[in-house]
């Protein structure tokens, strides 16, 4: 209520010291009533929903008046030192420049702007007694008397809840005790039939018990029966178990084999892959060497072949010369024997002495030598002496060109030594020793082939029982197990990827 009082006497200040704008500037039909303006803006804070606007021009200034009301009647104590200049923002536009702006209105504002700054003094003045007189007013006996009413207020509403509970509870606990009361009576007026009816089920009861007492004999002699297959069941388990401890060390140890025999295999075939490998490399080695050897005695062969070509010509060249110088030698001879014959008469008297001229024969070099000597002994002697050297000479010729067809050979054999390569027959030889060793490591290979297959046969014999055994076990142990626990099955399984067949070559 006081909030209001100050609103109201803000608001009335403002408005008896704030004429409307518009009459200055309008004519006498428009000019707004300030004590009307006044009256809408009281109305405002006395009734709800009702706006009184004296002048329809001044719509603007009342709904600027309309808007500080509220303001100032929403939050009193706030609004005064937050909303100070609220009068001179809502009636001074803020576009000065925008308007003339006269010096007497501004001179009209300036008091107001001082009685505003008043009224907010005083404002905070007695907002500042209306605190105390709050606190002075919770000290007094009657706030406190007014507080203790309130709590007890409270305290009876709470009282009367818990008595209505109680009431509730009181009926419900007054209801059972009827009901206990009328079955006890019910309770004494059949007390016979009851008794009878009791009777009746200790009888049934009694039957129940005796029938219960047979089966449970039953079930007895039924329970030491199976305790004593229990028992031969356990026997029977822990002699399986024995025998399967027994075929698990057999198959590891064969399993132990199987690995030992596929390292020897793996081995074994990493050694024929070797072996293949040099094989394969020999091979191309031996082609490589049979190539050059086939070009070598085809080169052989040519030289042969020419060479035979050429000590043929070059015999029948020598044979054409000395057949040619033999026949140009018989005439000289001839010639000089005629000379001879004419200048030396004696000859033809003596003729008998001289060998004929178709025995002539190849004389030794050392019947050549002596002849020398008989020579130089016999130049003295001038009596036969040309026909002893012609015929020398003769056989001398003769005696060459039968050495010339021996060392003609050699000659040309000497020539193309410097050609042919001696190297070949060497070459030749060691490829035939390697060509040897490769056989025999290939008969070697072989033989280590024919022991892996027998290895892989024993293996695959091995395997074979392995599968067999592995059946038999698996079967019983199937038997033993839907035995021990009836209506289970179990099987043995080999573990992934640790069978032969998924195994590749090279492993």
């Amino acid at each position: 209520m006081v909030s209001l009082v100050v609103c109201l006497m803000v608001v009335r200040s403002i408005l008896q010291d704030a004429p409307c704008r518009h009459t200055l500037t309008m004519s006498a039909k428009c000019s707004t009533d300030r004590h009307k303006i006044l009256f809408a803006v009281t109305s405002i804070s006395f009734m709800t929903g009702c706006l009184l606007v004296p002048c329809r021009v001044c719509i603007t200034c009342n709904a600027r008046l309309v808007v500080l009301a509220i303001i100032l009647m929403t939050d009193p104590l706030h609004s005064v030192t937050t909303y100070g200049r609220t009068a001179e923002q809502l009636f001074i536009p803020k576009n000065r420049t925008a308007m003339n702006i006269d010096p007497s209105m501004i001179a009209e504002i300036r008091p107001l702007q001082k009685k505003f700054t008043d009224l907010k003094a005083q404002l905070e003045l007695k907002s500042y007694d209306l605190s105390l007189f709050q606190n002075r007013a919770k000290q007094n006996e009657h706030h406190k008397l007014g507080e203790l009413v309130k709590k007890i207020e409270q305290e009876l509403g709470e009282a009367k809840s818990v008595a209505k509970e109680k009431q509730l509870l009181y009926e419900n606990c007054v209801t059972t005790v009827l009901l206990l009361e009328k079955s006890i009576k019910e309770h004494a007026n059949n007390r016979d039939g009851r008794l009878k009816d009791l009777e009746k089920k200790i009888k049934a009861i009694k039957a129940q018990m005796q029938s219960a007492s047979k089966e449970l004999k039953g079930h007895e002699n039924k329970r030491e029966r199976l305790i004593m297959e229990m028992e031969a069941v356990v026997q029977e388990r822990t002699s399986m178990e024995g025998q399967l401890a027994s075929l698990r060390t057999q198959t590891d140890c064969l399993t132990s084999e199987v690995d030992e025999h596929k390292t020897k295999v793996t081995s074994i075939r990493d050694n024929h892959d070797q072996a293949q490998s040099e094989l394969n490399l020999i091979h191309s080695k031996m082609k490589e060497c049979d190539s050059q050897i086939s070009c070598i005695v085809k080169e052989q062969q040519r030289l042969q072949h020419k060479l035979t070509e050429t000590n043929l010509i070059q015999r029948k060249k020598l044979e054409n010369e000395v057949v040619k110088r033999m026949e140009m030698e018989q005439k000289d001879c001839s010639l000089k024997v005629d000379k001879l014959i004419e200048k030396h008469a004696w000859i033809a008297s003596e003729k008998q002495l001289f060998r004929e001229m178709g025995q002539i024969t190849i004389l030794h070099p050392v019947s050549l030598l002596r002849r020398e000597k008989n020579l130089k002994s016999c130049k003295l002697n001038n009596q036969g002496a040309g026909l002893i050297f012609c015929f020398d000479l003769v056989s001398s010729i003769v005696y060459f060109v039968s050495r010339a067809e021996i060392f003609l050979p050699t000659l040309t054999c000497s020539n193309l030594e410097k050609r042919v390569n001696k190297k070949v027959m060497a070459m030749f030889e060691k490829a035939a020793d390697e060509y040897n060793g490769l056989i025999s490591k290939k008969n070697i290979i072989e033989n280590d082939k024919s022991k892996i297959k027998m290895v892989i046969e024993e293996l695959d014999e091995k395997k074979e029982t392995l599968k067999v055994t592995w059946v038999k076990v698996n079967n019983n142990f199937r038997s033993i197990f839907s035995t021990l626990l009836p209506g289970t099955m179990a099987k043995l399984e080999p573990p992934e990827g640790q069978s032969l067949s998924e195994l590749s070559g090279g492993q």
